[in-house]
Parts: structure tokens; sequence; C-alpha cells
């Protein structure tokens, strides 16, 4: 007798399982000859059938689950690709990476590239798009510089605050890290500070040292930080800034302008942009709220001065701008010079002749400013001249007065 066995696991439930065993097979005896052909396909096509139950009560997990089941596809993720997509790096209100960028960094860092091929490619955008050093009058363009030089080259992934650990990840928050540092070297960080870490702490620094600068060419007070003003509202509108450039911003409200001597002025008309560092405001704007400008004969510090004549602010010149940082203490005014820095007032003027140049400063309050007997620019235009158009010296400079600056 030839007999084959089929096994079937069948669930009973409560944990039990049933075996069933089937057997089939064609019986031959030796009087198969002496029956007739009726009965021997009769017991050709007879099965024996055996059916056993057997309960189990315990079975071991791994045995079950080997060919019953397969791992769902959320257990076959990995943890990092469970978590919801992160929101773009975003330290001080200062967007460096939007989502779609920080997503295409991270399938990048997955890539299997060469290690040495991920340093030249990043030396080489570095070398199109440098980072300048960091000092007190470039903070909005250091800040460009870095967000350009991140999407460019794919590297957001390095800013996250818990990045992984592959071999692209690892290179980039190295190489960000020692970049940062040579860039802001006056910024203090630990030596195991990421990338993330050591860009919060320049953002912060720039924060806590950014002043106000004094403009004649935006239409409104600027600020990056949501905290300077108090009251707030979303008005989409394209508006000009520091140096005639367009932006379109959806805020705008009044801003707080913290004086020297302690007290808070409020000056409408502000403008909140994202990533400026300096705030900005409007000659035009503080001149329509009662305040004025003195112009001192030194021409270094500039005092804004309340309609009751007390001073709200000093902006100095810095680096060709006027900046004024509430913060410091209120500079010891000092009585105008009988005789100022030699050409200055001269050359702001235009090199003017010296009618017109003393109309001008009469007429702005400043008095006994000796007119330079040696300009150089002055002596060459009147050589030229005098070949050229074979004019008298004494009749270069303009006569026509000054009336208004």
């Amino acid at each position: 007798m030839f007999v084959v066995y089929l096994f079937y696991v069948l669930p009973t439930g409560m944990g039990a399982l049933t075996l069933l065993v089937i057997g089939y097979g064609p019986l031959v005896t030796s009087y198969a000859n002496k029956v007739s052909t009726k009965y021997l396909l009769t017991l050709r096509t007879s099965a024996l059938i055996f059916k056993l139950l057997i309960t189990v009560k315990q079975l071991p997990h791994n045995f079950i689950m080997s060919d019953l089941a397969k791992p769902s596809h959320e257990a076959q993720q990995s943890p990092s690709e469970n978590k919801d997509p992160p929101n773009g790096i975003v330290i001080g209100n200062i967007t460096f990476a939007t989502a779609n960028e920080l997503q295409a960094s991270l399938k990048e860092s997955s890539r299997k590239t060469e290690v040495y091929t991920l340093s030249e490619r990043l030396n080489n955008i570095e070398k199109m798009v440098p980072i300048p050093k960091l000092h007190s009058s470039n903070w909005a363009y250091w800040y460009e510089s870095v967000q350009q030089l991140i999407r460019l080259s794919d590297t957001s992934a390095a800013f996250l605050q818990f990045p992984s650990t592959n071999k692209a990840t690892t290179l980039w928050i190295r190489w960000w890290a020692a970049k940062l540092r040579e860039k802001a070297p006056q910024v203090q960080t630990a030596p195991r500070d990421n990338p993330f870490t050591i860009l919060s702490n320049i953002v912060q620094s720039s924060s806590d040292k950014s002043g106000y600068q004094l403009d004649i060419a935006a239409d409104f007070h600027v600020s990056g930080n949501i905290n300077d003003f108090s009251s707030y509202s979303s008005t989409p509108q394209t508006v000009r800034v520091a140096g005639g450039s367009q932006v379109i911003t959806a805020s705008y409200g009044d801003l707080i302008f913290p004086t020297t001597n302690g007290k808070s002025e409020t000056l409408r008309g502000a403008i909140h942009m994202l990533g400026q560092i300096n705030r900005v405001l409007l000659v035009s704007q503080l001149e329509k709220q009662g305040f004025s400008i003195e112009w001192p004969s030194h021409y270094r510090d500039i005092k804004l001065v309340r309609s009751d004549n007390t001073i709200c602010a000093i902006f100095r010149r810095i680096n060709g701008r006027f900046i004024a940082n509430p913060q410091s203490p209120l500079p010891e005014l000092r009585q105008p010079n009988v005789c100022p820095v030699n050409s200055d007032w001269h050359s702001i003027l235009g090199h003017p002749g010296q009618k017109a140049q003393n109309a001008a400063l009469k007429s702005a309050g400043i008095v006994k400013y000796k007119f330079p007997s040696d300009c150089e620019i002055c002596t060459k235009v009147k050589i030229r001249n005098a070949k050229d158009m074979d004019l008298s010296v004494n009749h270069l400079h303009s006569g026509k007065l000054f009336t208004w600056i």
C-alpha cells in the first residue's frame, strides 16, 4: 500500500489548533487479478482518511508567525521614516531651508556617494558663493550667503537638531561646523556643538547687538523681530526697503522704539520682514510723528529730537550708516567745533564754491567753517577747465546759493 499524507493546520479559536491528516493511496493486493475490473477500480480509487485532532494550547510565537503572518509595512520601515517630515530649518525667525529643501537634502544624504566626491563638490560650490566674515554691519548679507550656500549644496540635513549619522551627513556636519566658526570667530561655541547650535548662537548674538538704522530711501520702518511690534496685522503689499529694492511683505503694524533715556516710543507705519537684522527707521515717517533730526557740525553723531526738544536717540556713523543702539549709554554731547574736519563738509556738499558753501552751512546753523584752500579734486578741476575752456579760476565754482539741503 502506497500512502501520501497531506497536513493542514486549521484555527479552532482560543489559541488551539486542529491538525487534519489525510492519507490517500491505491491498495494493491496479491489477488487483484482475481477481482473484477469494477471492484479493482473501486479499490484503487478508495482512500484512507484519518482525522486526528490535536489540541495545542501553547506554541512558540515565532513558530506560528513564521508561516502564518508577515510583518506589516509600518513594521518594516525604520523609525526615522515613520516620523513626520521636518518643517525646514528655522532659527530665530530666519528660514535657512524650507521643508522641500530639507527633504531633498535628506534624500541626497541617503545616496551612496563617495565622501571625497561630496567634499570636493561642497568646496567647489563654496568657492562660487563664499560666506563673508561676519561683522556688525553685514548681518543681513551674511545670512543671505549662508542660506544660498545651504540651498545650492543641498546640505540642510546637517542643520537638524538631531541629524542622522550616515557618511554624507557626518561630513556635512564637520564641514559646516568648521566653516561657521571660521566666518564668525567672535561667537563663542563649544568644541562638540553641531551646526544647528553654532548657527543658533550666531543668530542670538546678532539679535542682541542689532540696532536701528536711519534711512531716507525706504517707505516704512522695518524690523525682523515680531516682538518689536505693539500691534500687528497681515496686509500683503509691495514696499521699498533700504537701498531702493522692492520686497513683498504680509505684515504691518506699529514699532516699539526704546530710546536712550529709558522711555519707549511707538512708531507708526512699520513692516515685519523675516531675516532683517538691523531695524530700519524712515526719516520721513519720523518727521510726520513730530520728531526732528539735528546734524551736528562734526558730522558724526546725529540726534533724533522729540517735539519738546528732548533727545530721543543718538545715531552714530558706522561704516557709512547711521546706527542707534538704545542699549548703549547716552554719549556725552560735544559742543560744535569752530573748525571741524578740514575737508569734510566741503566733500559732503559736492565741492561747492566758497560763497555757496558758506550759505549752505549758515542755513544749517554751522558757522566759522574754514573753506579748504588745498582741495585736490577742486585743483584738478581748475587745471582741466583752465586748459579746455580758458576760464578764470575764480569763476569755476558755482555762485548760486544753496537754499535747501
